[in-house]
């Protein structure tokens, strides 16, 4: 029984590391040609503005790891299938509201956020299936935390790499 939890876990985690992979393989020449497009752009009105939005899909990938997330969402008496819910609608609600960043950024960047949000959803979706929802929302927090932070590989960080990357490519 153990090794089918186990697989559960681990299984998402390598379908993350392969679709980065391919990703970053097909992403420099996508930045390129952002970059190209940018630099058409007059850097004193464009530069700014890519910069903000680079700071923005930072903040939402920060706000939305399980860690930051958990903290704003736990509240004292909250079962598990409410946090799930609380859970789910902060990641969903946060990526919509930035969504139009995606102009500023290349298309493998923004593919790679996407798939940091994907990511985050499965993962919140599998740990809470794990538990009951009637359950203290704290088993749902613990169990959470405990895969985020054993997976080898995390969407959150290989996401804001992935902005710097870009970022250090712009200077």
């Amino acid at each position: 029984m153990e090794f089918l939890e186990i697989l559960k876990i681990a299984l998402p985690a390598i379908l993350v590391i392969v679709v980065v992979y391919l990703m970053q393989n097909h992403a420099s020449k996508q930045l390129d040609k952002t970059l190209l497009r940018m630099q058409n752009l007059k850097p004193d009105v464009a530069l700014p503005i890519i910069l903000s939005a680079h700071e923005r899909l930072v903040l939402v990938l920060e706000r939305t790891s399980p860690e930051n997330s958990l903290q704003f969402a736990l509240k004292p008496g909250m079962t598990a299938g409410e946090l799930h819910m609380v859970l789910l609608d902060k990641i969903r609600t946060e990526f919509d509201h930035n969504v139009s960043q995606q102009l500023y950024i290349s298309n493998e960047t923004w593919d790679v956020i996407k798939t940091a949000r994907t990511s985050l959803v499965a993962l919140v979706n599998q740990c809470a299936s794990m538990v009951s929802p009637e359950q203290d929302a704290m088993v749902l927090a613990t169990h959470l935390l405990e895969v985020f932070q054993a997976t080898e590989i995390n969407p959150v960080e290989m996401a804001i790499s992935k902005i710097k990357h870009d970022l250090s490519k712009l200077f």
